[in-house]
């Protein structure tokens, strides 16, 4: 199918938005164990997508933690070590600034995109997210401000003046790859398109091909559409997951 990928270093109607009707549209097989994650999961999904990119016994994504690691050189993109309680070591920085994120991308998707996500198989939580804007939907200053207004307009740790000068090194980074990222979608996907934002997988749940489902999901409901998919990402590896 056709596939708009943009290399970064690193209001449409309610109905397109409805991931239960988009569910519909597929075979029971293609959506099978899939569901619409509901607003009272975000802090599960989240963890999700913490573990998956922040480098918890796995290679961290590159791109964001290259915008949200607040240290420099050696330290950078370090998988995290496990714990003998499983548990893994963690610095608070780095992970807030990853927590932020992810809490913001699926209280402003709430506007403007979906959710979808498989469930664990044995306790609580999500193995997969992934978050989804249908054709001519997309993030806007008015989704923004409403995302904003539900978290009670806290800041991001990167933009909070009383943190330490790391957190200058976040900011710039993250404002430069933010730039550039939009600047490649633009270029890339000019047509009305899915936009897949966001594919976490749980790196203990990984290997069960919980991604490739959701994205197969995605590639159906994008060939009824007749539109294109558009994501971004960096790196050989990735580039050959979704190619």
């Amino acid at each position: 199918r056709d596939c708009c990928i943009g290399q970064s270093a690193m209001g449409a109607g309610a109905s397109k938005r409805d991931g239960n009707k988009q569910l519909e549209k597929v075979s029971a097989a293609e959506r099978e164990g899939i569901v619409v994650v509901p607003r009272q999961d975000r802090d599960h999904a989240v963890n999700t997508m913490v573990r998956s990119f922040c480098g918890y016994g796995a290679d961290p994504e590159f791109a964001v933690d290259f915008c949200f690691w607040p240290l420099k050189d050696a330290e950078l993109f370090k998988p995290l070590p496990q714990q003998e309680d499983g548990t893994f070591k963690q610095n608070p920085d780095h992970e807030a600034c990853y927590r932020y994120f992810f809490t913001f991308a699926l209280t402003e998707i709430v506007y403007s995109g979906i959710v979808f996500g498989i469930k664990k198989e044995d306790g609580d939580g999500y193995a997969a997210i992934t978050v989804v804007r249908p054709p001519g939907c997309k993030e806007t200053m008015w989704t923004a401000i409403k995302a904003m207004n539900k978290l009670g307009w806290s800041m991001p740790p990167w933009e909070d003046g009383k943190r330490d000068y790391r957190f200058k090194q976040t900011k710039i980074r993250t404002d430069e790859v933010t730039k550039l990222q939009g600047k490649i979608h633009k270029e890339s996907c000019a047509q009305k398109h899915w936009y897949v934002y966001i594919v976490a997988v749980d790196p203990a749940q990984q290997g069960k091909k919980y991604g490739k489902r959701l994205l197969t999901l995605i590639n159906s409901l994008a060939d009824r559409d007749g539109a294109p998919i558009y994501l971004d990402t960096v790196g050989e590896r990735n580039i050959a997951v979704y190619t």
